[in-house]
């Protein structure tokens, strides 16, 4: 029997899962045929919630530890890529490795922190499949699948700053870049950055 420990992070988990599933069908634009490499990035995005799923029906035995951990990471993921995408609510974006020129660039929301929070909140996902299966054997799929992934994020996101270097918005682009990290906050950028303390609550 499932614990309540368990059943939070299987909902959370298929909330997050579903999240994206939806995302890919309903609010990004696909302007063009989907390239190879957003194909890999679904198949493998779907290997994994498969393997994630089948586990958290089969195997009630993770360590209560690694099931703690996958909690904060599924609900961290669920929280900024929703956040996200209500940021992008207006202008929604096109999927990875779209050859699409960039005419708008986003800074609200957690664009104020990183350039890449989609990519962020997938990481923050498959990253909690792979420690809430830390013990069992079918990790070893789980261990090169998110490496896999993680490197197609990277180059996905090296593809859509060029193109915003490539476009009109090349200036204002390189003082963003210089204001916020890629894929994680920076706390030295955030000090140095008068504008963003313009903007902050409090």
């Amino acid at each position: 029997m499932m614990t309540f420990l368990q059943m939070t992070n299987a909902l959370i988990a298929l909330f997050c899962f579903a999240s994206f599933a939806w995302s890919i069908r309903s609010f990004f634009k696909c302007e063009e045929k989907s390239h190879f490499q957003m194909q890999c990035i679904q198949y493998l995005g779907a290997l994994s919630i498969l393997i994630h799923i089948f586990l958290m029906i089969t195997d009630h035995s993770p360590l209560a530890t690694h099931k703690a951990i996958s909690v904060i990471l599924f609900t961290l993921s669920g929280s900024l890529f929703w956040w996200t995408l209500y940021a992008n609510k207006a202008q929604p974006l096109t999927l990875a490795y779209s050859k699409d020129c960039p005419i708008h660039l986003n800074q609200s929301g957690p664009y104020q922190f990183i350039r890449h929070p989609f990519y962020t909140a997938y990481t923050l996902a498959w990253t909690g499949c792979l420690i809430q299966n830390m013990h069992h054997f079918l990790v070893i799929l789980l261990i090169p699948n998110l490496i896999l992934l993680v490197s197609l994020y990277i180059q996905a996101a090296w593809q859509e700053e060029q193109k915003f270097l490539n476009s009109s918005l090349k200036r204002r682009y390189q003082m963003y870049q210089r204001q916020t990290g890629q894929f994680i906050p920076n706390p030295f950028k955030i000090l140095n950055n008068e504008s963003y303390n313009r903007h902050m609550p409090f």
